[in-house]
């Protein structure tokens, strides 16, 4: 979700745990995270991975010159057990709006 729950620069957006049995949050992951859209979770190894599109201009520059324009979009990765994200990034196109499994 984009909003102001972060305190980290750059960052903009957070992804809330919620427990679904008593509908209450248990936790919020936000610092490293750049206008997340699609989440997608890994039960067998205990990973949620968050697509961030990073499109605003005040965003996450992009580490090398392209013939895309704006800024790359980024993979993250939370950690279930901990609900905490972990230091992976990995550097995707612009806009990454989305995510999906086979």
């Amino acid at each position: 979700m984009q909003d102001n729950a972060c305190t980290g620069t750059p960052c903009k957006g957070s992804v809330y745990r919620i427990n679904y049995q008593s509908m209450t949050v248990e936790g919020v992951a936000a610092d490293a995270l750049f206008q997340p859209h699609g989440i997608i979770v890994d039960a067998d190894n205990q990973y949620a991975w968050i697509a961030n599109r990073n499109v605003d201009a005040t965003g996450i520059p992009p580490h090398h010159g392209s013939t895309c324009s704006g800024n790359d979009g980024f993979l993250s990765r939370l950690d279930l057990s901990t609900g905490q994200l972990t230091d992976f990034r990995l550097v995707l196109s612009t806009d990454t709006y989305g995510i999906d499994a086979r």
